[in-house]
């Protein structure tokens, strides 16, 4: 049972609102059809730090809101995303003697059963828990997380609060367009994680997996006999954070080595297998004296849908390709909402793009064209989902600490190999064969839009003729026509590109493959089409 009332703790919020200068905040998220965005984004942008010092002292749950809203570039104004961005969740540890018992109650057992040894001093201390060195009855090194006590039912208390007025924002106009109750589902998402223990081991040890065959990446190993949803033991592995650069220099580490693991790292979490720590923040990674990089805390982390994966992969290659109008799609395609002009976004987008056409890769800054995106995104009423966001603000934090480490050396630059290593693999490394690819994927992708192409053509024609000049008959010849047009090239297509692959002596195994790929592309189209 909490310590405290549902009206208690809503008289305790709405004070810390009111002490910080934000209660017309809480009056906008209940009334919010007689304030503009404009009006509200300029108050909002005004408050930004009283506005972050509000989410810090209200705890946990509030700090992990904020750190979900300054992912939300869409939706609030910069110095806002920019403010919220420094939310710390940091606080004055609890006496070891109030921590005991909680301790030996998650052990079911005294501390001398489990524990020869224990530091009392906290290596960290955060809002939901206490972070402290022991070590195990057989000598081994070892740190623990224990969480703090009432901090869960603090939590779903707070949840139960804030829902109401995510419910209201949802059916007004600002909340039709911004979308509170994604929000909210990441956020309840998000500190369900991190008030269970063994969620946050699970996901340690699913990214240890990921990342297995990368010899400088070390994961602390996870202590199962001892952990559970309030206690988390684990590997005592210990490095110099990556911001330190002056020590990391007098140790003689390769730092261009270590930021080229650590992208490497993060690329194939994000592109191979769509499971990522999602907080890449410099006292989460560390760098030991050999030159290995430490991952640490793995409350936060990102999971990309096998949909938004392939599309992130099409953006990728539309981007290298320099294909402006492709990448502009896409982005369209991604953000599409009720609110929005699709000719007139991709014309800004378009204009947007042109900035780094033919401007090699590393030569751009991918925080600059990010956080780019994102303003015009806002600008003209995208809606990017939870996932781009997460990703966007951990591609920005992974960029700032790639920044520190090698200011000499683009992020880019050491991320474009890496790139197409893990959207192509080794078989497309081939110059020739990557044109064959590109094509392929160039009339899979006019297959499954033409459709809607079509229908958009057959519509604006209907709306300007007499619907009995243009009849079904018409539509059926246009479509007849089509049909046998991208058919023949599908076949086209695919007996040149065999040809091509002897020509270069590909293996047997890789021309069936791509055949097979390419013949799914086929049915496809015959699902679209044969009707």
């Amino acid at each position: 049972m909490p310590k405290i009332s549902r009206f208690s703790r809503l008289r305790e919020i709405v004070s810390t609102f009111r002490k910080h200068g934000l209660g017309w905040l809480i009056v906008f998220t209940r009334t919010s059809l007689f304030i503009d965005e404009e009006t509200f984004n300029k108050r909002l942008s005004e408050s930004s730090k009283q506005l972050r010092e509000l989410f810090e002292n209200l705890g946990p749950t509030f700090i992990k809101l904020g750190q979900i809203l300054s992912t939300q570039r869409t939706s609030f104004p910069e110095a806002v995303i920019n403010e919220l961005s420094k939310l710390q969740d940091s606080v004055n540890p609890l006496p070891f003697e109030t921590i005991k018992p909680l301790i030996e109650k998650e052990l079911n057992g005294k501390i001398d059963d489990t524990f020869v040894e224990i530091n009392e001093e906290t290596i960290a201390s955060a809002s939901i828990g206490q972070v402290y060195e022991a070590t195990l009855l057989n000598g081994e090194k070892v740190v623990f997380k224990i969480q703090k006590p009432d901090v869960a039912e603090i939590i779903n208390l707070d949840l139960k609060i804030i829902y109401p007025w995510v419910l209201f924002l949802e059916k007004t106009r600002w909340g039709k367009k911004h979308k509170p109750s994604q929000v909210f589902d990441e956020l309840k998402r998000s500190l369900s994680i991190e008030i269970n223990y063994i969620k946050e081991a699970e996901n340690c040890q699913k990214i240890s997996e990921e990342l297995k065959d990368i010899d400088s990446i070390h994961i602390p190993k996870i202590y199962w006999t001892y952990t559970t949803q309030k206690l988390l033991v684990m590997e005592a592995v210990f490095g110099t954070k990556v911001d330190k650069i002056d020590e990391l220099k007098k140790k003689e580490i390769n730092l261009k080595k270590c930021a080229d693991i650590l992208i490497e790292a993060y690329l194939i979490q994000i592109l191979r297998f769509s499971f990522y720590h999602a907080d890449p923040h410099p006292g989460n990674i560390a760098i030991d004296d050999n030159g290995v990089v430490i991952f640490y805390d793995f409350g936060m982390v990102g999971s990309i849908s096998k949909y938004n994966r392939n599309v992130i992969i099409k953006l990728l290659i539309a981007i290298l390709r320099e294909d402006i109008d492709k990448v502009s799609e896409i982005i369209v395609e991604i953000g599409r909402n009720e609110f929005i002009d699709e000719d007139y976004v991709i014309k800004e987008i378009d204009k947007l793009l042109m900035k780094y056409y033919r401007t090699a890769l590393r030569e751009i800054s991918l925080v600059d064209v990010i956080k780019e995106v994102f303003k015009l995104a806002n600008e003209v009423n995208l809606t990017l989902s939870p996932e781009f966001l997460l990703l966007g603000k951990c591609l920005l934090e992974l960029e700032g600490l790639i920044t520190i480490m090698v200011p000499d050396v683009s992020f880019e630059n050491l991320a474009e190999k890496h790139i197409y290593k893990y959207i192509w693999k080794d078989i497309l490394d081939m110059p020739s064969l990557k044109k064959v690819i590109f094509t392929f994927l160039d009339i899979r992708d006019l297959v499954t839009n033409l459709p809607k192409r079509i229908n958009k053509v057959i519509k604006k024609l209907e709306d300007k003729n007499d619907k009995s000049s243009f009849n079904l008959k018409t539509q059926k010849v246009y479509l007849k026509t089509m049909n046998t047009f991208l058919f023949v090239v599908f076949w086209g297509i695919l007996f040149f590109a065999i040809y091509r692959m002897i020509e270069l002596k590909l293996s047997f195994l890789q021309i069936i493959l791509f055949s097979f790929a390419y013949i799914l592309g086929l049915i496809l189209y015959l699902i679209f089409f044969s009707k």
